[in-house]
This record gives structure tokens, sequence and C-alpha cells, in this order.
């Protein structure tokens, strides 16, 4: 869901981090650590941390932001209340400061700024609607997706 691999997304972020003086923490995927290998070669390149053990809610409680190719830890991020920039498509981008690689220099100027409030209301707007649309176990339109995709079966 992105015309930008995670690679070139960590060395885009991490060129913008070294010219504008920002700290980078980079948090590797759980699930396999290995495939964080030509991940970590990137990042060898650049100043930066990387972590493997910490909670990513502690480390999102503590960020300014956090930059993802469009995993789920951006929409982990809007419940903490913070910016998440993406390089991606995913189902919370009307909400997420979008970095495109033509542009990614002065997106990321946009998005490092401060959230306000008027954009944390828009956040809390989107959560409430997606609940909706997705989860709401009182609303019988949740559950169509999965209905029709029972029925065509």
């Amino acid at each position: 869901h992105s015309k930008v691999s995670v690679e070139d997304a960590l060395e885009m972020t991490l060129k913008w981090a070294a010219q504008n003086n920002k700290q980078v923490l980079i948090k590797g995927h759980p699930i396999n650590p290995s495939s964080m290998e030509p991940l970590r070669a990137i990042a060898a390149k650049y100043p930066h941390m990387w972590t493997d053990d910490y909670s990513i809610h502690q480390l999102i409680r503590n960020a300014r932001m956090t930059v993802t190719v469009n995993s789920g830890v951006g929409f982990e991020t809007l419940l903490h209340g913070k910016r998440v920039a993406i390089f991606g498509d995913a189902d919370y981008e009307a909400v997420a400061a979008k970095i495109r690689r033509e542009s990614y220099m002065h997106d990321f100027a946009f998005a490092q700024c401060e959230i306000s409030s008027f954009e944390l209301s828009a956040y809390d707007r989107f959560l409430v609607n997606w609940y909706h649309t997705h989860y709401d176990v009182s609303n019988p339109k949740t559950f169509e997706k999965i209905l029709h995709k029972e029925l065509s079966k």
C-alpha cells in the first residue's frame, strides 16, 4: 500500500532528521527481528537510536511524532493524540501527515510542528467514525462486510 518502500522511507526520515538536528528512535518489528537487517544497515549511516525492547505505547507517549509507511503503529499514535507521518496509504491517512518522496523535506517540516487542538478534534472524530464503521457491536452495519464475504464464498 505504498509507492515508497520501508527502506526508502527510513532513509528519507533519517536524512531529514540529520539535516534538521532531530533525534530518531527506531523500533524494530517485534515478530521478525531478522527482517530488520537491511534497515539496520541503512540506519548505521546516520545518528539514531535503535530499540527492540520497549513497549510501542511507552515510546509513542514520549515521542513528538511517529513515522511509518502505513502500519498499525500510526493508528496507535492517533489514540495517544500524537502526530503521525505516513509514506503510504492507510485507513487513517485523512488525519495523518503525508510524506511524499518528491517533497519529503518540506513535508517533514510541517509534520514536526506541534499538534493543534483542531487536529486533536479531527483525531477524535476520525476514531469515533472508524469505530462505528468497523467494530461497533450495536451497529448492524459493522457486520455487513463480514456478511457479504461469507455469502460470496
